[in-house]
């Protein structure tokens, strides 16, 4: 297997080692959807957290292919935008790389699977071993406005709306909450937009190209995207991680976490009248999503 793949190029028989964005950034480049060109180093072009020797020149030729302009050099670790844990913000991402600096940045990014911040978010959410990294490399966009959509409430879980928050300028300021984010809501029913006006015009893209994510991940979504130019790009899409139903430490089960219901016990208060364990609940759940 290759040490690296643009991202239209991407075999199904590598993503088990493009990690969690190039995974996602090339299943949505393949599907149609307008995302940043670039292309993904795969885990095994390292060892150590560097590069190997014998994947570079192969690296090289990716880079050689690339416009001139600046890039964005951003993790995509084998533990990273899964259902469980998002570890959003915690590998580091170089951004406004030029072209001779993109050796150094793709060091860096692969460096931070080593970091404090990652270590302790890793303890916290259980996650245990040693974590291998891929690497995107993406043409850098200069945002005009750049924001996030979330497919369901992330909150509430309600799937009536979906919601999320925009900034003038680059992304890494809403992130960072160096600015005030405007918020806004697009209904999935009737397609009816509210919030600030200044991305109006782009609300129907945006809604097209999260129903499609959608159906392509099948699980509802954390996008990311930016305007340039008055074109939206899709910079990002990974799965809503608190949209879980239930709590595998302690085998809580909210079922209204993930859907416009609540939750009754009626019909199984009559099937199951005393206290049902985590198994049989597994059991009956499989049933009864037949």
């Amino acid at each position: 297997m290759k040490f690296a793949y643009n991202f239209s190029e991407v075999p199904n028989e590598a993503y088990a080692l493009a990690g969690g964005k190039g995974t996602s950034l090339a299943i949505l480049y393949k599907a149609g959807l307008e995302i940043p060109s670039g292309f993904v180093i795969l885990s095994n072009a390292f060892e150590n957290n560097s590069l190997k020797p014998e994947a570079k020149a192969e690296i090289e030729e990716h880079i050689s292919n690339l416009p001139d302009c600046k890039f964005a050099v951003r993790s995509s670790a084998l533990s990273e935008d899964s259902d469980k844990t998002s570890f959003a913000g915690e590998f580091e991402s170089v951004l406004n790389v030029s072209k001779g600096d993109i050796y150094s940045s793709i060091d860096t990014v692969a460096a931070s699977v080593k970091s404090e911040r990652v270590n302790e978010y890793s303890k916290f959410h259980g996650v245990q071993g040693e974590h291998k990294t891929a690497v995107v490399v993406q043409v850098m966009i200069k945002a005009e406005m750049a924001g996030v959509l979330f497919t369901a409430d992330p909150i509430t879980g309600s799937h009536v709306n979906m919601t999320g928050n925009f900034v003038f300028g680059p992304g890494e300021q809403l992130v960072s909450g160096e600015k005030n984010a405007y918020s806004y809501t697009i209904s999935k029913l009737k397609r009816k937009y509210n919030g600030d006006k200044s991305i109006a015009a782009y609300t129907k893209a945006l809604y097209k190209a999260a129903l499609k994510a959608e159906e392509i991940f099948g699980c509802k979504l954390d996008i990311e995207w930016v305007i340039q130019g008055k074109k939206l790009n899709i910079v990002q899409a990974r799965p809503i991680t608190t949209l879980q139903t239930i709590d595998y430490d302690n085998y809580e089960i909210n079922q209204s976490i993930d859907t416009d219901a609540l939750w009754s016990c009626n019909n199984v208060g009559e099937a199951v009248p005393d206290v049902m364990s985590p198994f049989t609940w597994s059991l009956l759940h499989e049933m009864d999503m037949e």
